[in-house]
Parts: C-alpha cells; sequence; structure tokens
C-alpha cells in the first residue's frame, strides 16, 4: 500500500486511528526493506502525528530510515529539526541521539558523533530508566558510539561504551546479536584473534528483521576472514548476503578481499579493495588494507594511490591517519 493512500483512511478511523496505522506500517515498511516507503510513512508522522514526543519517535524512525538509504543530506536536515526538541524528548531522545550518530558514522563524522552522544540531552535520564524504549535507545545510542571511537582508533574507549551496554537488558535481538558484533571487533581491534573469531562465530541473525541483517552479515565475513576463517566467511556471502544499502557496497568487497588476501590470491585482494573505493563511502580500512597489500608486492604507485584514497575518502579515520603515515615514508627518501 503506497502511504499516502493512508490519508483515505482517516474519515473512517479517525485523525489519532490513522495516524497510528500511518506509524505501524512505517514499521512494517522499514523491516520488510521498503525503506523508502517507511521513510514516506515516518515524514508524514512527524509532521501529523498528536503529541510532541510522539512527533520525536516519527523523526528518530525517519532519521533510521534516511541513514539506511544513504540519505545524508537529508537526514541532516532532519537532525536540525530534531535537535532543539531533545529536551521536549522525554524517553526517546537516546534513540533519536543514536539514529543521527549512525548517520554521521556513516558519513565518516566520528568526532561529530562523539559530540552528540556527549549532550546531556541525548543520554538516558534518570526519570526514563523504566522505559524499555529508553532502554534500547540508549543502548543503541552507546554502541553507535563505539563505532565511532573505533573508527578513530580509541578502541578502550570504545570498550568502556560496550561495556555500559553489557550491564543493560536489551530487549531486542537485533540489539544483543549487533552488541556481540561489538565485542567482536573491539577484540580483533586488540589482537585477541581467536577470541574475536569464536564471538563472531556465534552471531545468529534468524528472526531478525532483513533490513538489519545486511551489514551484520557482512561484517560477520568480515571478521571471519580476519580472524583466520576465510572458508566460513565465504559460505556467509554466497549463502546469506543480498546487497541492498549504499553501505553494503563497502563492507561486500570488504569482505570479499580480506577472504581473498587470507587465501593469499593477493591479485583478487587488490582487486576487492579497489571496488570497496567505488563505494562512495568513507573507505578508509580497505584503502588502507589495499595500499599494505600493494607496498609488501613493491607496487609503490598503487600503495600511494590506495593511501591517497584513504585519506580523501575517510580523513577523520585511523585508517587515513595510518595510511598518511605510511604516504610520508615513502616519500621520504
Amino acid at each position: 500500500m503506497d502511504p499516502f493512500i493512508l490519508l483515505a483512511l482517516y474519515a473512517s478511523l479517525g485523525y489519532l486511528g490513522g495516524m497510528a496505522l500511518v506509524a505501524q506500517t512505517g514499521v512494517h515498511y522499514l523491516h520488510s526493506g521498503r525503506t523508502r516507503q517507511a521513510a514516506a510513512c515516518f515524514r508524514l508522522g512527524a509532521s501529523f502525528y498528536p503529541g510532541r514526543r510522539n512527533r520525536v519517535l516519527m523523526r528518530s524512525n525517519l532519521l533510521a530510515a534516511l541513514s539506511i538509504l544513504g540519505d545524508h543530506e537529508a537526514a541532516n536536515r532532519e537532525w536540525v529539526r530534531l535537535r532543539f526538541r531533545l529536551c521536549d524528548a522525554g524517553p526517546y531522545a537516546p534513540l533519536a541521539a543514536a539514529c543521527y550518530i549512525a548517520s554521521l558514522y556513516y558519513q565518516g563524522r566520528y568526532r561529530e558523533g562523539l559530540q552528540v552522544s556527549d549532550d546531556p540531552e541525548a543520554c538516558l535520564s534518570p526519570t526514563a530508566c523504566a522505559s524499555s524504549m529508553a532502554q534500547d535507545g540508549e543502548a543503541l545510542r552507546l554502541l553507535n558510539r563505539s563505532s565511532c571511537e573505533l573508527a578513530l582508533g580509541q578502541v578502550e574507549e570504545a570498550a568502556r561504551s560496550i561495556a555500559r551496554v553489557e550491564a543493560m537488558t536489551l530487549n531486542h535481538q537485533v540489539m544483543v546479536q549487533h552488541l556481540m558484533m561489538a565485542r567482536a571487533r573491539v577484540l580483533w581491534r586488540r589482537g585477541d584473534l581467536e577470541l574475536a573469531g569464536r564471538l563472531v562465530q556465534g552471531i545468529d541473525t534468524s528472526g531478525i528483521p532483513d533490513v538489519y541483517k545486511e551489514d551484520l552479515l557482512l561484517l560477520q565475513a568480515l571478521l571471519l576472514a580476519l580472524t583466520g576463517k576465510p572458508d566460513e566467511a565465504e559460505r556467509v556471502l554466497d549463502f546469506h548476503v543480498r546487497v541492498s544499502s549504499p553501505r553494503g557496497f563497502l563492507y561486500r568487497p570488504m569482505a570479499e578481499g580480506a577472504v581473498a588476501e587470507a587465501r593469499g590470491d593477493f591479485e583478487a585482494a587488490l582487486a576487492h579493495f579497489k571496488r570497496a573505493l567505488k563505494s562512495g563511502q568513507p573507505a578508509g580500512e580497505p584503502a588502507l588494507r589495499g595500499g599494505r597489500l600493494a607496498q609488501a608486492r613493491g607496487d609503490l604507485n598503487l600503495a600511494r594511490f590506495f593511501f591517497q584514497e584513504a585519506d580523501r575518502t575517510d580523513p577523520e579515520s585511523c585508517w587515513a591517519a595510518m595510511a598518511r603515515r605510511a604516504l610520508e615514508r615513502l616519500e621520504t627518501p
């Protein structure tokens, strides 16, 4: 059903019933992967749903849909409208912040993500602790914060953010699995490949709405390859992943490149890392991996290209910082 056809139902359902149907339909569309239709429903709800807090919730859902679509310009505009309403958001404030932090992360604006997370009005308030919605929003805010911290190379800070989530009661399976992924990523960054590999093997996406599966499965395949399990990674890629989101066009070649590199097929790995650069996403990590691999093989021109692309596409990241240092060493006689 086109979301705007729902307007015709207002006469029979009444205004409040019609808006409730719009909201429920938006959630259904989002979970079934029909993200553009979901965004249209949430945009309608953000304008007309009775109650300021309900409109904040609708705008938060709209931010989530826009982030999935990769429409970050629209997400930035929505945040301008939403930012000054956080004081009225009550239990929905952490969720609103979490959704925008995700968009900032996808844009490579990691420091701004931390700034949004640090806003006192974005954090779980003592009066909202009993709300399961507030708890879920706070957990998501902290998990998205940890992603920004990892991208900046702040591994121990990310671990502390994740530890705060571990102390909470999570109400949805998707949150439990994303927490496991976050823990595995920290372990990998610390160099504990064995424990990271075991943890990522245990991630279970059954029962999770399709819209949330793609990134989780692609990151699972990537970490399986990086922890010495390329065959398992390839099985995930072959049987479980259909790329539909803008971020997936970065994660898929990253994972395929890691599989090829783990098997010693360096030409294929370099080709996959080059493909990751065409995704239009911040690509510091695959660019750095490609540069290091090209340098190890003696192709210094290709190494320069990759290192420069890391800095161009993802300048705030720790990957770009490492690429800049590698480039300086290449240019030093």
